[in-house]
Parts: structure tokens; sequence; C-alpha cells
């Protein structure tokens, strides 16, 4: 009795673990770079900056400090790549990157010039950018080598599959501040 017992159940123990197999394999294939992680979360593609939210210090060796009140950003987000742009700013990261607990993090390089300068003579300095799922964007930070903010904005819902995206305008074609 007990054989016929567990010849019986075997069947159904079968058809459970093959229903738990594809549910697992389903919920992993969800995960991975640029997919958003949850599922649920940005992707990948474009974003711009909203409103004038950047209060963050600039850190221009050999410039006086100033505060960048308004600026617009674009974070594209590659499968292979992130780039930031931006006034007098650029970040680059090759490589792979996922998207784990709603935060993207990567160490990549940037540059960034005082207005007036050319941003292509900047240095290159290494520099981590932090994107957090934030609604249907993200808030986004790139930390200098210290972990100092060099910037930080949130972006809006990304934009549509093959839209134009303008950057800031090169940073040699802004006007430099004048002294208060």
């Amino acid at each position: 009795m007990k054989l016929l017992t567990s010849l019986a159940l075997r069947p159904v123990t079968q058809r459970l673990l093959a229903c738990l197999s594809i549910a697992l394999a389903m919920a992993i294939t969800a995960c991975g770079p640029g997919t958003g992680g949850t599922g649920v979360g940005p992707v990948t593609g474009a974003y711009i900056s909203a409103g004038t939210t950047n209060t963050a210090t600039s850190t221009v060796p050999g410039s006086a400090p100033s505060t960048i009140a308004s600026a617009s950003y674009v974070l594209v987000l590659e499968p292979l790549a992130i780039r930031l742009t931006g006034d007098c700013l650029a970040f680059q990261f090759d490589g792979a990157w996922v998207e784990a607990n709603g935060e993207i993090r990567v160490t990549g390089s940037y540059r960034q010039a005082a207005p007036a300068n050319d941003l292509a003579l900047a240095p290159a300095l290494p520099g981590t950018l932090l994107a957090r799922v934030e609604g249907t964007g993200f808030t986004v930070t790139l930390l200098d080598a210290r972990g100092t903010a060099v910037v930080s904005f949130i972006t809006g819902a990304k934009l549509a599959d093959g839209a134009a995206v303008v950057s800031a305008p090169a940073c040699k074609s802004l006007p430099a501040a004048s002294a208060p």
C-alpha cells in the first residue's frame, strides 16, 4: 500500500517541480542589464533632466567654486555603456551594468570644464555614477573620487525610442560667468 501511494504522488510532484522550475527561469530572465531589474522600473534608453534641481558645486580644477543653478543633462543607458552629457560635463562608462534593488552604480570617467573652455581638453577624472529608480525616471548623482557630488538631478520618463536628443551646448560656446 505504501508503494502504491508513493507511485501515485510521483506524477504530481514532477509536475509541481516543473512548474516551479519554469517560474524560477522566468524570474531570473526578467532581471539583467537595463531591464529595470524588478521588471517594473526604467529600461535602457535616453532620459533628460527634469526641472532645475541641480545645486551641485563645480569642482573644476583651477577655477573658483560656483553653484550651477540650472542645467540640462542627458542620460543614455545602453546595454554595454552609460553616458551622461550636460553643461560643461561628460561622463562615460563602457561595459556591462546591472540595476539591483532600484539602483545602478558604475565607475567610469568624467570631464568637466569651466564655461568658455574646451571640454575635450579637460582632464578625464574617475567618477561614480549613481542612478536610483524614481517613478518612471531616475535620481542621478555623479560623484568624484572623494565621494563628493559633482552633479545631481532628476530625470523625467524615458524618451520615446528614436526621439531626437539635444544635449546642452558645447562648453566653449557658453559664456563665462561674470564676477559678482
